[in-house]
């Protein structure tokens, strides 16, 4: 009597098994970078460095150019804000309309090879949402006024930081830090 043979051919009731694990492996890979997506725009928050002009001129009183004082201000910035170790890559510098604002830029921009664009300061919400559009997950400076600086402070954190320059603080500098994942942050520093 002789043993039975093992047939050794293919076994199609498998197929289908092997396809499901094939399925089901091929859309976790999918959702594993799909999420990994998600998350990393999520983590990279939008950073608005904010700050009022530098000290102005007297004269003349329409106006006014940066003082002596003022201009040494705008340098200090311009080597505050062009390390990248230390505020990030700057990669946007927005300023009012005024020659006070143009100048407190103009150091910086010109150290870090950017140009400056130049908006009306009476239009914080218009300028907010630009840039929290045009630079999202990237750092942007403006320079504004000692009334406008709080008006854009309050458009960025939807009216949850409020603040107030007076006359003579031309050194606040405010770092918001607008995220996905939570309410925006603010630091609020001196130079």
């Amino acid at each position: 009597m002789t043993a039975p043979r093992v047939a050794r051919g293919p076994r199609p009731f498998l197929a289908p098994i092997w396809m499901a694990a094939l399925a089901a492996l091929l859309l976790a890979v999918v959702g594993v970078l799909g999420m990994r997506g998600v998350l990393g725009r999520l983590a990279q928050p939008t950073t608005i460095i904010l700050l009022r002009h530098a000290e102005k001129a007297p004269e003349p009183a329409a106006d006014p150019p940066l003082s002596v004082a003022g201009q040494e201000r705008a340098r200090r910035l311009a080597a505050l804000l062009a390390d990248e170790a230390g505020a990030g890559r700057v990669v946007a510098i927005y300023a009012s309309d005024t020659r006070r604002a143009r100048e407190t830029a103009a150091p910086l921009a010109a150290r870090l090879s950017l140009d400056v664009s130049v908006r009306p300061g009476r239009e914080a919400r218009a300028l907010a949402r630009e840039i929290l559009k045009s630079h999202a997950g990237q750092t942007a400076v403006v320079i504004g006024h000692s009334n406008t600086v709080p008006q854009l402070l309050a458009e960025l954190t939807d009216g949850g930081v409020r603040a107030s320059l007076g006359e003579g603080d031309f050194g606040s500098i405010f770092v918001i830090t607008v995220s996905r994942a939570g309410p925006p942050a603010v630091l609020r520093l001196h130079y």
